[in-house]
């Protein structure tokens, strides 16, 4: 786990904006990617829609706030914790907490051993 702050927010807000991000299990992010990739009869990828990756990232990776959460989601006045997370967050904002949740799931180690095994 790691508390990750919004700077914006937390500046916006007069208070810090903290979040506790968490590791997602390998299953389930193989299933979000997967789900989000669209591909070819052939099999290659086609397309692969980061943005709605990114948001299911965020979503199962964050326990606080708990953006599934049905008080949060009236009080944005919205009815998906997609939509919570698109109204509170600005793009970048968005990519870089993305970022921290798939460095907790080892992500990052990984594609940086498969670089040094590559050379």
């Amino acid at each position: 786990t790691k508390k990750y702050e919004v700077k914006r927010l937390s500046k916006k807000l007069g208070c810090k904006f903290e979040m506790n991000l968490v590791a997602l299990d390998g299953q389930l992010l193989a299933e979000i990617t997967e789900d989000n990739t669209q591909y070819t009869k052939s099999g290659k990828v086609k397309n692969v829609n980061n943005y709605k990756i990114g948001l299911e990232v965020i979503v199962n990776g964050c326990t606080e706030p708990n953006f599934k959460s049905k008080e949060l989601m009236e009080k944005f006045g919205v009815h998906t914790p997609y939509e919570v997370v698109d109204k509170l967050f600005l793009p970048a904002e968005m990519g870089n907490i993305a970022a921290e949740i798939t460095k907790l799931c080892g992500v990052e180690n990984q594609n940086e051993t498969d670089e040094q095994v590559k050379n």
